[in-house]
């Protein structure tokens, strides 16, 4: 069952003492938030032939809860084919520059 719901993750502060507060909800995503500036950041974090790490998904709000958590399973979904999620993602954000980069101009 997951921990974090839409109002919590709405109204989250890192408390003036913490630089950083990290919430956990499950299935190893996870809210980060940093003070002074509040930012909200969605992390991933996995296992990957014994080494722990960790992807940014995305900050919130442009990122919500519902996306986070379908980015999350999404990246599960390739971790459990043997493959590292993040190597994943650098192939496809090159892509994304790649064919940017071959537009009409």
């Amino acid at each position: 069952m997951a921990k974090l719901t839409t109002k919590f993750v709405q109204n989250v502060i890192c408390p003036p003492e913490q630089k950083v507060k990290t919430i956990y909800d499950e299935y190893g995503l996870l809210l980060r938030v940093t003070n002074p500036s509040q930012k909200k950041l969605w992390l991933y974090m996995y296992r990957y032939e014994g080494k722990a790490t960790q992807i940014s998904l995305g900050s919130y709000p442009e990122l919500s809860l519902a996306q986070a958590r379908a980015e999350r399973d999404r990246l599960r979904t390739i971790l459990k084919k043997g493959v590292n999620p993040k190597a994943t993602k650098d192939i496809e954000k090159a892509k994304i520059v790649d064919s940017q980069q071959h537009t009409i101009r």
